[in-house]
């Protein structure tokens, strides 16, 4: 008789055959046994284990390695109440038929120790001692000691990186060209009377921008040759008045004045300026206008001339301004134009060089008039002209003559 019960299959058998019940491992699988009986075998790892008689030819199982030890068979039952008794009917025991009660079990098997692994199972390093390989569960169901050269190769370490080219060394740096000369100045044409204006000296090449100094002074003009400047005349001063001609293209219609600082003394005190007689006249002139002075320190003295009483003049139709002029300064002596364009008393100008007792022509060209510098900057316009002044430097001692002043054009 056989019974089994549920469970990690266990199974108690109560065996006829006392060869099929053997303690170890008894034969192979054709050994012949009694369906459903069991018995011991052995595992790699030395753990309880258990094969199945089962089949329809009953023969051995495989060996079931299973964590736990293998369940007690159930215990024999009882001697029969009566002897000679028929099986299974002559007990008072209902379930033990034919017999005492039925015998207690066996002690079941004490349980194998907990298992952390499955037998052959692998994974990669973990806990004291990890690296990059791996570790297998033993049979024992105990994880191994770290393989380093176990599941997979340690990565490899990369290459060192490779040291870059040296950088190449920048040319050198070129250097500046040298700053170009300046062109000489014009030299002046001569003083006689009829000679050719002197011609300006050739430009020079351009260097560097160089820092602004002050204003240049324009080359000195030759007495004008006949056909060789266009000369629209202002004032010949040979009327005795203080008023400039009255006429020209634009019409003007103007006065003379002297002015200065009240620091100095000068020749006409008043502002009043009228002509006087030039003692052995110039070349058929009589009348030029006069002033002298020093001793003025605030910003100078001069005289001065309005082209339209004071309104704004538009001169744009011509080159520039010329006049003779004779005397002496030991200091500058200038000719200065007030626009209505400037914002200051920056004025633009140029400056009489080579004013000296002989009776000279100076032809400014509007083009060479630059300010001083140290006011707004405006460019000329002369078509905004209010006065035009000759006026000396300060702290200087002057006594000069002008005569036969106009705008001209080149011939």
């Amino acid at each position: 008789m056989t019974q089994r019960w549920s469970g990690w299959a266990v199974l108690s058998v109560t065996c006829t055959v006392a060869a099929a019940c053997g303690g170890g491992d008894g034969g192979g699988p054709s050994a012949a046994c009694e369906l459903g009986s069991q018995r011991a075998c052995a595992c790699p790892d030395g753990a309880n284990s258990v094969r199945y008689c089962e089949g329809d030819e009953p023969n051995w199982g495989a060996c079931v390695c299973t964590p736990g030890g293998i369940g007690g068979g159930l215990g024999t039952g009882g001697a029969d109440s009566t002897a000679g008794g028929t099986p299974g009917m002559g007990g008072t025991v209902v379930p033990g038929v034919g017999g005492a009660a039925q015998g207690t079990g066996g002690s079941v098997g004490s349980g194998g120790s907990s298992m952390a692994c499955v037998p052959g199972e692998t994974r990669a390093c973990v806990g004291p001692g990890a690296c990059s390989g791996g570790q297998m569960c033993n049979a024992d169901g105990t994880w191994s000691a770290c393989d380093c050269g176990g599941l997979g190769g340690a990565t490899g370490s990369g290459g060192a990186t490779g040291s870059g080219g040296a950088t190449g060394s920048g040319g050198a740096t070129g250097s500046g060209g040298d700053t170009g000369s300046g062109g000489d100045t014009g030299s002046g044409g001569d003083t006689s009377s009829g000679g050719d204006t002197g011609s300006g000296g050739d430009t020079g090449s351009g260097g560097d921008t160089g820092s602004g100094g002050a204003s240049g002074s324009p080359g000195v003009g030759g007495a004008g040759g006949a056909g060789s400047i266009v000369i629209d005349l202002i004032d010949d001063m040979e009327d005795g008045d203080g008023q400039i001609i009255v006429g020209g293209t634009p019409a003007r219609d103007g006065y003379w004045y002297a002015f200065g600082d009240d620091t100095g003394t000068r020749t006409p005190a008043d502002d009043e300026l009228l002509p006087s007689t030039i003692a052995g006249g110039r070349d058929g002139s009589t009348m030029g206008m006069h002033i002298e002075g020093s001793e003025f320190t605030d910003w100078g003295a001069g005289i001065g001339v309005e082209p339209n009483s004071g309104d704004e003049y538009d001169a744009s139709g011509f080159d520039g301004i010329t006049f003779w002029a004779s005397g002496t300064s030991d200091g500058a002596v200038w000719i200065q134009f007030l626009t209505t364009d400037l914002e200051d008393t920056d004025y633009h100008r140029a400056e009489l060089t080579g004013l000296s007792s002989t009776w000279t022509q100076f032809v400014i060209d509007f083009d060479s008039l630059a300010q001083a510098g140290w006011g707004i900057e405006v460019p000329f316009n002369p078509a905004t002209i209010l006065n035009i002044q000759i006026i000396a430097d300060v702290e200087t001692t002057f006594d000069f003559w002008v005569d036969d002043i106009g705008f001209y054009n080149d011939a």
